[in-house]
């Protein structure tokens, strides 16, 4: 540590100790907290546990977290909160922030107190005054006799300016900081001057509610104590990042305290608020990329105002003024953009702000609305849009601002449920209920807007959205096992990737989801054909590497940074790969380490964006491997470093991504996967035959609740095969166990009641009892006084017949049995296929 990271350290517990008795006193969750600081989950709890000494926070950081705890609207939503915690939180709103600001070493703003009118009079000349009321505003205008004719609209404006600040907790301005809010609205006024163009302009106008920037990504080696492991995932990390690519970045080459150096993937969010007459109307521009946090404000803003489409509008400068020498001085910023169509004609765009990035990003905003304003002019002078009216008009098919509101309130529930169907959230309003409505509001915005002037600013973006919601839909079907509908919803993508022929990313994860049909349904063909797997690998690296070569900003790809579609089809290429080469070769130990390192890179892809259930999926698939190689260390490693990061992501105040509240059965559910892990080891390694059933048989009643099929066969078939080697105490406890689970079908029965009945209630439950059927039927009936043996068969049987049914299902006329079914029945399965490694 060095001398000022020593000065700096006392800051630092102070507000630990800050932050550890709001979680006390105002009852505030770590959620509340990493959300109010806008930062991802992992470093507040590490902070939080003395796991690490600082944050990655400023000032503004602080501010934000007091005004997220003590905000009225937001504690309104708290039902949790106690009396005394609701209390404490409203005395906090009214005590400030500034002891939060001290705890951090922090100075506080200026309160200079508000002078006496005789104190007033005293001080004119001098440049700093305390602004009571619009008495120092009238001074100021005394003081500007070039003013004199100043339009009271204007005057206004700069009232309300004034006071906007105030509220916000300025106390005191100078002359510079007023005349440069004079100058400011004075500049906007100017190009309203023509009475046509300001009711035009007036009705493009965004305004900023708020901004926000979390940084997603998770640091797996954070997680680790074992510097063998950091130095394996250092090596993955490096893999990785020059495969999507085919370059390494100089970044990725800085390894401090055995930790690589990545810049976080961050989550930029922007609201805006877009239909004056309803205040409350506001949306969210997003992006979210491994850039800096303000070219991701910029991509937001260019995506989101539709603007990013137009390649020909592009960012020419940014500058920003500090309009004092004080902390609490406001600032201009500028915005500058540059119409490469138009002879480079410039829009430029001032704001003042107490806070920097707001202003920019406001200026941005308006610099975006001239140009808007300047082309539809062009329109309406060409009879392309009739009038003004129907712009203005916010219910108006030819509203651009409504237009822009569907488009990406769409894009946030695309956001929300990609990583929700990550965390498996289907039960209740889950994410296959949230994207059948989500695809409902984009037919509806074809529809709606198919003949607007600017529809073509949204058009690609809009199917882009489609295409994933599809994909979403035919994964979430697979997870699940119910492969009549995946198939349909991969049409559904086939059809629609048609309209967006330039993203060939689109067509990649068609092709990914195409294979993992081809799994589940037994295409001998596919399956017996492992080198077309590895060039099919191989072909979809090559083709991303190739799209990125290029900027799309219509779809939020750009080449200087890896979005969060970038990383999350990585992960698709990458684990696709790892898991056909890990289930079906039988001995190649240079294949199945390969297989382990395409399996490291996509959990590697998903601590980047975050998704921590789907990393620890991979990590479970890396553990299986090292299980089928005979290596036990590296399997127990894997396992366990699975599950503690799992259970990370389910902590007790973990609400799920679309804001339901969340069971103790999705807690155990989401943890079937890490059950199947620790209990092949047992099996395949220790030979210890009690714990891989107990293990099995936690995996088979997890995995039901979320209907994961693939997980029920397996634990099936690892009962089956656990069965006969079991000791006797064993067997009676796992008939306990059947019991247990047969009075929680019968339950779930009696919840649901008729499965036809049409009523809303219970969608999940109800289609969990009707599409598994059979395996329902075979659970109730399963009798353990046909011995172990009858029994062991009895449970293999139904594992290799859920495989063969998806293969009838969608080869009718074979007479062949699915190959994982066939490995079942050959012994092939469950097996050790590498010894003494």
């Amino acid at each position: 540590m060095n001398f000022f990271e020593t000065e700096e350290a006392p800051y630092w517990e102070q507000l630990r100790h800050q932050l550890i008795s709001y979680k006390k006193e105002l009852s505030a969750t770590d959620i509340e907290l990493k959300a109010g600081l806008s930062i991802s989950r992992q470093p507040l709890s590490q902070f939080l546990n003395n796991k690490k000494q600082t944050l990655p926070i400023g000032r503004s950081n602080l501010v934000s977290l007091w005004h997220y705890l003590t905000d009225a609207e937001n504690i309104a939503k708290k039902s949790h909160l106690s009396e005394l915690a609701h209390k404490n939180r409203l005395n906090l709103r009214q005590s400030g922030y500034t002891a939060l600001l001290m705890a951090a070493g922090y100075l506080p703003d200026s309160h200079i107190p508000l002078p006496t009118t005789t104190e007033q009079h005293s001080n004119r000349k001098k440049t700093e005054r305390s602004w009571s009321e619009m008495q120092a505003f009238d001074q100021w205008l005394a003081d500007h006799p070039d003013l004199d004719e100043i339009s009271l609209d204007l005057e206004s404006q700069l009232k309300e300016e004034v006071n906007k600040f105030r509220l916000f907790g300025k106390s005191s301005f100078s002359d510079y900081e007023i005349d440069n809010v004079y100058q400011c609205l004075a500049k906007e006024a100017e190009k309203l001057t023509n009475p046509k163009q300001e009711e035009l302009l007036i009705s493009l106008m965004l305004q900023v509610v708020s901004f926000s920037f979390e940084d997603i990504s998770f640091s797996i080696t954070d997680e680790i104590a074992d510097l063998e492991l950091n130095r394996e995932f250092i090596r993955i990390s490096k893999r990785t990042e020059s495969e999507i690519r085919n370059s390494l970045r100089s970044a990725f080459d800085n390894i401090k305290d055995n930790k690589l150096e990545i810049p976080p993937v961050t989550k930029a969010l922007v609201q805006v608020r877009v239909n004056e007459s309803l205040s409350n109307q506001t949306i969210y521009f997003c992006h979210i990329s491994d850039n800096t946090h303000l070219k991701n404000a910029f991509a937001a803003i260019s995506s989101g105002m539709g603007y990013a489409s137009k390649r020909n509008l592009r960012s020419s400068s940014t500058t920003v003024e500090t309009l004092g020498a004080n902390t609490s001085c406001l600032v201009k910023a500028s915005s500058v953009l540059i119409d490469l169509e138009r002879d480079e004609k410039l829009y430029k765009s001032t704001w003042i702000d107490n806070n920097t990035i707001k202003g920019v990003i406001q200026a941005t905003l308006n610099s975006a609305r001239d140009w808007l304003g300047d082309l539809l002019q062009e329109k309406m002078q060409v009879g392309l849009v009739n009038s003004t009216k129907a712009l203005l008009n916010y219910d108006s098919p030819e509203s651009y601002k409504s237009c822009c509101a569907e488009v990406n309130i769409v894009h946030t529930i695309i956001d929300k449920s990609r990583k929700a169907l990550g965390g498996y959230q289907f039960a209740g309003i889950g994410v296959v209920v949230t994207l059948k409505d989500v695809l409902i509001r984009i037919q509806k915005i074809k529809f709606k807007y198919k003949n607007a002037t600017f529809y073509d600013f949204f058009k690609k973006r809009v199917c882009y959205f489609e295409c994933l919601a599809y994909w979403m839909l035919a994964r979430a079907f697979h997870v699940q096992g119910n492969i009549q509908r995946s198939h349909r919803y991969l049409v559904d993508l086939e059809r629609s990737k048609s309209e967006i022929q330039d993203n060939d990313l689109v067509n990649i994860l068609y092709e990914i989801e195409l294979t993992v049909f081809k799994f589940f349904s037994g295409d001998q063909e596919f399956l017996k054909n492992p080198d077309q797997w590895l060039k099919d690998h191989s072909d979809w690296l090559l083709r991303m590497q190739k799209y990125l070569e290029h900027d799309h900003p219509e779809y939020g790809h750009f080449q200087e940074s890896n979005s969060v579609d970038i990383y999350a089809i990585a992960a698709e290429i990458f684990g696709r790969a790892g898991r056909l080469s890990m289930r079906f070769d039988q001995g190649s130990f240079e294949v199945m380490n390969h297989a382990i390192d395409n399996l490291l890179s996509a959990a590697h892809c998903c601590a980047r964006i975050g998704h921590k259930k789907r990393l620890s999926h991979w990590l479970v698939n890396v553990s299986r491997t090292y299980s089928k190689i005979g290596d036990g260390s590296n399997a127990m490693k894997f396992i366990q470093l699975a599950e503690q990061i799992i259970r990370l992501s389910i902590e007790p105040d973990f609400e799920d991504e679309l804001r339901q509240s969340v069971s103790e059965e999705y807690r155990q559910s989401v943890m079937a996967e890490v059950y199947i892990g620790y209990a092949e080891k047992s099996f395949l390694i220790d030979q210890d035959y009690d714990a891989a059933i107990q293990n099995f048989a936690k995996a088979l009643k997890s995995s039901i609740y979320l209907g994961f099929t693939r997980i029920i066969s397996e634990s099936l078939y690892g009962l089956g095969k656990s069965l006969p080697a079991v000791s006797d105490a064993m067997f009676l406890m796992l008939e306990d166990d059947f019991k247990g689970l047969k009075i929680a079908l019968e339950s779930l029965r009696e919840k649901v009641g008729s499965i036809d009945d049409a009523n809303a209630n219970n969608i999940y439950e109800k289609s969990l009892l009707k599409d598994k059927h059979d395996i329902v039927k075979f659970l109730e009936n399963i009798d353990f006084a046909i011995g172990r043996e009858a029994l062991s068969q009895e449970l293999q049987k139904q594992a290799s017949k859920i495989w063969d049914d998806w293969h009838y299902l969608s080869h009718k006329d074979s007479e062949e049995a699915h190959p994982i079914a066939q490995m079942m029945r050959d012994n092939k399965f469950l097996v050790n296929i590498i010894s003494n490694v």
